[in-house]
């Protein structure tokens, strides 16, 4: 009959303590495991529970909080001991819950920043490299998938069918698209895409990361203040380009310039600094290099010597570079030096990283 038991079977497994042994062993293997499924689950349930993260959130950071950060922020073992230090000095909670929280975390490095800025040059350096680190980490999650998630002031890069470089800011976001400001000149260019046209914008995001747009010019007009602004539409068609070497701020502080000229043509050379001076203005600038405005078209490849302060202080920074690129200003008849440092000094490096992360302000 359909269903029922073979009683030869069942006699014969009797008969045979080997057969029964391995029906027991299966049946408690089966419990065993019904049971590590049902303790998971509650296991998972308890850990993804609000009470159980915010209990979690508010213990002392332990050694292993800090192993644990140190793996995925790729931390090596001096970086990793500064951040145990600093989150012991300052009583920190869970690191590994801290780092997710902007606010917190940079209330934690300012904390640090004030205790050693008069410090070694050494030991700012390692903070820094601490800091980066870890703000890369707490951006990581932070992957732009749609237009819908950029902020008023972000800066666009477009480049027409000449290879002109436009900059546009965005000045208005909604569903439907997003409202860019942009230079008259590009209005009265005729480089500008007609309605309907697709374009590709370039963004670089506060994680340090390059994106790519595809989107398209819907129209163009002007807003109430009576800038020019061109919309475009809305888009989930964003990819990463590349990376940042180095982290860059657009900053409007003077500076001075002169013509310099290597005394040798080993790497680690003196240079040989003209007297004469020239007015200039930073564009923006990294601890790789910055650009500058000035009225001089000055050729790729020559050196500079450039002094400029980043405070509100007599405090002159001294530096040379390379010019790597000169291109035209789109607002006026000046020029655009595209500067890369040479063998820039540590002080200096960690003044620019100190400003660049908002350690310090700038000079107005």
């Amino acid at each position: 009959m359909g269903g029922s038991s073979d009683p030869l079977m069942v006699v014969n497994a009797q008969k045979n303590p080997l057969i029964m042994k391995f029906i027991i062993i299966v049946l408690i293997f089966a419990v065993i495991m019904l049971a590590i499924h049902f303790i998971l689950r509650h296991i998972h349930k308890i850990h993804t529970s609000r009470e159980w993260i915010e209990a979690q959130k508010n213990k002392d950071t332990t050694a292993q909080n800090v192993i644990n950060v140190a793996k995925k922020s790729g931390l090596t073992k001096e970086e990793r001991d500064l951040l145990w230090d600093i989150c012991q000095k300052f009583k920190a909670k869970n690191i590994e819950y801290l780092i997710k929280d902007a606010d917190e975390m940079t209330q934690l490095m300012h904390r640090e920043f004030e205790s050693i800025k008069d410090g070694p040059e050494a030991e700012k350096t390692l903070f820094f490299q601490l800091n980066s680190k870890l703000e890369r980490e707490r951006y990581k999650s932070m992957v732009i998938s749609t237009t819908g998630s950029l902020e008023q002031g972000q800066e666009f890069s477009y480049k027409d069918a000449d290879g002109n470089d436009w900059k546009f800011t965005l000045s208005q976001n909604t569903q439907q698209g997003m409202q860019l400001e942009v230079p008259v000149t590009f209005i009265n260019s005729n480089k500008n895409p007609a309605p309907l046209t697709k374009i590709i914008l370039i963004f670089n995001a506060k994680n340090e990361v390059c994106y790519s747009i595809v989107t398209r010019v819907i129209r163009y007009a002007q807003d109430k203040e009576g800038n020019n602004i061109m919309i475009v539409s809305a888009s989930n068609q964003i990819k990463q380009v590349l990376r940042r070497v180095a982290k860059r701020m657009a900053i409007n502080i003077p500076c001075k310039f002169a013509a310099a000229k290597p005394k040798s043509s080993k790497k680690n050379t003196d240079y040989e600094i003209q007297d004469k001076r020239f007015n200039g203005r930073f564009v923006d600038i990294s601890a790789a290099g910055c650009r500058i405005e000035c009225t001089m078209p000055i050729k790729q490849g020559q050196n500079i010597y450039l002094e400029f302060s980043l405070e509100n202080s007599n405090n002159i920074q001294k530096v040379i570079g390379t010019i790597i690129a000169t291109k035209k200003a789109r607002m006026n008849n000046n020029y655009i030096l595209h500067i890369q440092f040479e063998n820039l000094n540590i002080a200096t490096k960690n003044k620019i990283y100190a400003l660049i992360h908002g350690f310090i302000e700038g000079a107005k």
